[in-house]
Parts: structure tokens; C-alpha cells; sequence
């Protein structure tokens, strides 16, 4: 059974997504800040977690404002940052096990994805 045939046809998906950053260490012209980021599928199907490190190198005042949340999204520019590196790997997964994967602009996104039907084409 493939994770796909789990999710009906033509039903769209919803991602719940959680994150989480903590400051590790902080001196001048660095800062360093940890971060947690699970996103499933509802319904559930399938679920991705990515844990990590972040050092931030260079003039306080850039890192400053990476730190800074988006006035529109309410999210610090690091964490989009993250994000899409974690979405390439996220993507790469489920691929792999042909689960749904979240789209590449969930954390500016709040409408619902459409479910994409994966096939596997067995190799001879």
C-alpha cells in the first residue's frame, strides 16, 4: 500500500505545522539559535521533523533583523530561512515513501494543497 492511496482523490490536504527557536548563545557579531519544526498531514498520513542549529555570523544590526519577525507572516526571516532548507529534504522524503509533501511556500501560505497522486513505475 502506498502512503498516497491513504488520502482520497481529489481531497486536499492541510499541513499542521509547529515550530519552535531558542537562543543558544549570544556575543557580539554572533548568535546562535535552535530550532524544531514538525509538519503533518491532516489527515494524518504522514509527519516530518527537523531539528537544528542555526549560527548567525556578522553586523548586529543584520543579525537583528533576521531575528525579526515579517510584519505580514509574523515569521523571524532565520526561520523562513530554515524552512526552505528543510523543505528540499522534506520534499526528497516524501518522494521517496509517495507521501504528500508540503509545498515549498507553506509558512506564507494558509490555503489548503491539493492532494498530488504519485505513481511508481517498477523497474525491469
Amino acid at each position: 500500500m502506498k502512503l498516497a492511496d491513504e488520502i482520497e482523490k481529489g481531497k486536499l490536504i492541510n499541513f499542521d505545522v509547529k515550530a519552535k527557536m531558542k537562543e543558544k548563545e549570544r556575543r557580539s557579531g554572533l548568535v546562535r539559535v535552535g530550532f524544531a519544526l514538525s509538519v503533518g498531514t491532516k489527515p494524518n498520513v504522514v509527519k516530518f521533523k527537523v531539528e537544528g542549529l542555526v549560527s548567525l555570523e556578522g553586523q548586529d544590526e543584520d543579525i537583528k533583523k533576521m531575528l525579526e519577525a515579517d510584519p505580514e507572516t509574523d515569521i523571524p526571516g532565520i526561520f523562513s530561512r530554515v524552512y526552505k532548507h528543510a523543505f528540499m529534504s522534506m520534499y526528497l522524503l516524501a518522494t521517496l515513501i509517495q507521501a504528500p509533501s508540503p509545498p515549498a511556500n507553506l509558512l506564507q501560505s494558509s490555503q489548503e494543497v491539493p492532494t498530488l497522486q504519485m505513481e511508481s513505475i517498477p523497474s525491469e
